[in-house]
């Protein structure tokens, strides 16, 4: 439903779009929590959780880059595209806020049919996807199986579990740096579509920029892995974010290259693939350490209020970029705007590029906070190992 356009107005649109979305967050949610906490009930071995952890990534990027690719597909072959008349484009116009330039609003000569084709192909990717979707989900209902575990949950009240969790320190220090690596990779996320159409002119290379980027986040994910083992999670997530910073840098400068722009994007991929490894293999790793400290399972809190932050970190990443679009004077156009004022495009460097590196900053001081290193890891498999040895 939420790509489906009902013959409404647009206020009732809106509404339309709210309600559905909600929905489809709701539910997402309700599959996410116990399908993460899944990797806890797979194995009590802290290589193999780090393994599927992996596997689990790799297959979650190529869930992402198909859903690009049929997108892609269906927009090119039932879509069309803004024209923009370039004889009516005062491409050198200084003005600040031109709004009543007409030359910032596309030629585009698109009727009702045109609109109806490209509705017609968002569904058809939308069923497409959700086919995908039913059998991924299907496969693991009844492909895995959860171990039993010596170590129970006897607390079952939600309020005393939720302050336990929350008392233990390195849960926080994690969850921040979570956090703020996930508002980072966010804020970049939500414009830069807007960056490469009004910034750096390349608005026609998009699809294939995310697509490099995706490709080179699963062939960067074995890298990581391997760098995971021989150098740590704490060292091999912080050089992960490290290298993203002067990556960053160079987007504040691009002019257009399309080139560089390509560049960029395949060491990113390989920057945000670390977001998608890292977090959740050391995330098994606390919740090890909080179960021998309270001799209680707690995974559906832990795995929960992970997946709570990445919906507050894309919702503050878009809220915001709305927010500083609109005070930069940003002209929303019903069918794509040829360009907007060249405040717009200071404003979505400065989204891109300084905000992100700040959060970044910040993600890096929590991991180096975070208490459980190597030396602690191997502390909690053996003792862990003499629980479960002692209890059966």
């Amino acid at each position: 439903m939420i790509w489906y356009v009902p013959d409404i107005s647009r206020s009732s649109k809106t509404i339309w779009y709210l309600v559905f979305y909600c929905f489809f967050q709701t539910f997402l949610s309700c599959l996410h929590v116990p399908y993460t906490s899944l990797t806890m009930y797979l194995t009590p071995d802290q290589a193999e959780r780090d393994s599927a952890t992996g596997y689990r990534m790799v297959f979650e990027v190529l869930g992402v880059l198909l859903a690009a690719v049929i997108q892609g597909i269906m927009i090119s072959i039932y879509g069309s595209t803004v024209n923009c008349d370039v004889t009516t484009l005062n491409l050198k116009s200084t003005t600040p806020f031109p709004y009543n330039d007409s030359s910032l609003i596309s030629n585009n000569l698109n009727d009702d049919s045109d609109t109806n084709k490209l509705s017609e192909g968002y569904l058809i990717s939308a069923s497409i996807m959700s086919l995908i979707y039913l059998i991924c989900c299907l496969t693991t209902f009844f492909g895995t199986k959860e171990m039993k575990d010596v170590i129970t949950d006897h607390n079952k009240e939600f309020f005393k579990s939720f302050k336990s969790v929350f008392s233990h320190k390195s849960y926080i220090t994690l969850l921040l740096a979570f956090l703020f690596n996930s508002l980072a990779v966010q804020l970049v996320q939500s414009n830069l579509a807007l960056f490469c159409k009004y910034t750096v002119d390349a608005g026609d290379q998009y699809q294939y920029l995310i697509i490099v980027l995706l490709v080179s986040s699963i062939l960067s994910l074995p890298l990581w892995q391997y760098l995971m083992i021989k150098l740590g999670k704490k060292t091999t997530y912080a050089v992960g974010l490290i290298l993203l910073i002067p990556n960053l840098f160079v987007l504040l400068y691009i002019e257009n290259t399309i080139w560089l722009l390509y560049i960029v994007c395949v060491i990113s991929g390989m920057g945000i693939a670390v977001n998608f490894l890292l977090p959740w293999s050391m995330l098994p790793d606390v919740i090890d350490e909080f179960m021998i400290k309270s001799g209680e399972r707690k995974e559906s809190i832990f795995y929960s209020f992970y997946v709570f932050f990445t919906k507050l970190a894309s919702g503050v990443a878009v809220a915001a970029s709305a927010l500083v679009l609109e005070f930069s004077g940003y002209i929303d156009c019903p069918d794509g705007c040829c360009k907007q004022p060249i405040t717009i495009s200071l404003a979505l460097r400065m989204l891109i590029v300084p905000g992100p590196i700040i959060l970044l900053l910040l993600s890096l001081i929590f991991i180096w906070k975070h208490p459980i290193d190597e030396n602690r890891r191997r502390d909690l498999k053996e003792r862990l190992y003499e629980i479960r040895h002692n209890q059966f």
